[in-house]
C-alpha cells in the first residue's frame, strides 16, 4: 500500500492539531465556569442578597456562566466525535458556503464558551461592586406595603426581565448551535461520500482507452 500524501497528511495533522487546541481551551473555561458558578452563589442568598443589584447580578452572572458550562460541555462531546480527517476536508468546503452575518457564523459559535464565560465575570465584578458600594435596603416596618414594592415595583421587575432575556439569548444560541451540527452530521457524511464517488468516476472516465471516451462522449451526446 502506497503511503499517503504529503497534503493529506499535513491536513490530518493540522486538524487534530485545531481539535486538540480548543477541547483544551473548552475544558478550561468549563472549569472556570464552574469555580464561578460556586463563587457567585453566597450573593443570591444570606445577607449578601439583602439588595436587588446585588442579587439580580449575581443571578445574570450565573445564567451566563451555566450557559458558557453547557455550550463547552456540548462542543468537547461533538467536536471530540469529528476527528476523522474528511471532517476536515467537509468543515473547509462549507465554510465559504456560510452565510456570514453579525449574529451567527461558525467563529462566533466556535467562541460561545468564552463570549458567555467573559460577560459572566465582568457581571460578577459588578456584583461585587454593588455588594461594596450599595448599602442594604431599609427595612419597611408594614408587610404588606413592603410584599407589594417587592412584587410590583418597577425596580424589582426591570432586573427580572434583564435576567429572562440573558436566558432566552442562551436558548436561542443554543438552538442555532444544535441546527449547525445537525447540518455538520449525517450531510456532511453523505456530501463525502458524492465527492468520494465523483473522484473515482471521474478517476475511472481517465484510465479509459481513447476509443471508450470517445465512445461514451458519443452515447452521452445522442441522449441530449
Amino acid at each position: 500500500m502506497p503511503p499517503p500524501p504529503l497534503a493529506y497528511i499535513n491536513l490530518r495533522d493540522s486538524w487534530k492539531t485545531f481539535l486538540d487546541s480548543l477541547i483544551r481551551e473548552w475544558k478550561t473555561l468549563n472549569m472556570i465556569s464552574v469555580l464561578l458558578l460556586s463563587a457567585v452563589l453566597p450573593f443570591q442568598i444570606g445577607d449578601s442578597s439583602s439588595s436587588a443589584i446585588t442579587r439580580h447580578c449575581a443571578l445574570a452572572s450565573s445564567v451566563c456562566a451555566f450557559m458558557s458550562l453547557t455550550y463547552g460541555c456540548i462542543y468537547i462531546i461533538r467536536f471530540g466525535m469529528m476527528r476523522k480527517t474528511y471532517k476536515a476536508a467537509e468543515w473547509t468546503c462549507e465554510l465559504p458556503k456560510q452565510v456570514f452575518w453579525i449574529f451567527w457564523n461558525v467563529w462566533i459559535m466556535l467562541a460561545l464558551p468564552a463570549i458567555w464565560l467573559g460577560w459572566s465575570m465582568i457581571i460578577y465584578m459588578a456584583c461585587i461592586m454593588s455588594y461594596v458600594w450599595i448599602p442594604d435596603a431599609m427595612p419597611i416596618e408594614d408587610a404588606a406595603f413592603n410584599d407589594s414594592v417587592r412584587h410590583n415595583g418597577i425596580h424589582y421587575i426591570l432586573p427580572r426581565i434583564a435576567v429572562t432575556a440573558i436566558l432566552c439569548l442562551g436558548i436561542v444560541y443554543l438552538v442555532l448551535v444544535g441546527f449547525t451540527f445537525r447540518r455538520y452530521d449525517e450531510p456532511m457524511d453523505r456530501a463525502w461520500q458524492e465527492r468520494v464517488r465523483r473522484w473515482m468516476k471521474r478517476d475511472g472516465n481517465e484510465k479509459r482507452p481513447p476509443h471508450r471516451q470517445n465512445r461514451s462522449v458519443d452515447s452521452d451526446a445522442t441522449l441530449y
